[in-house]
């Protein structure tokens, strides 16, 4: 998110909460990298980690886009809103 902040753009987040399958979590990731997102925050709880599987699903997204994890979705959000 540094990067971002630096260039003073706007960020461009997806949120994801309770993504079980990791071959749709690193589809979302390819998808939001191809419509230009900066980071995905997704939820701790009830969620695929980034596995290898995720990973490949991504095409190597996942390394290109900022990634978080928080504990409390609806808590990130408010944290991230103005």
């Amino acid at each position: 998110m540094d990067k971002i902040n630096r260039t003073g753009e706007t960020p461009n987040l997806v949120v994801v909460d309770r993504i079980n399958d990791p071959h749709n979590f690193g589809a979302i990731i390819r998808s939001a990298e191809v419509l230009g997102a900066h980071g995905i925050i997704f939820s701790v709880k009830e969620s695929v980690p980034i596995t290898e599987t995720v990973i490949k699903a991504s095409a190597g997204a996942v390394f290109h886009l900022d990634m978080c994890k928080a504990r409390n979705i609806v808590d990130a959000v408010r944290y991230l809103t103005p």
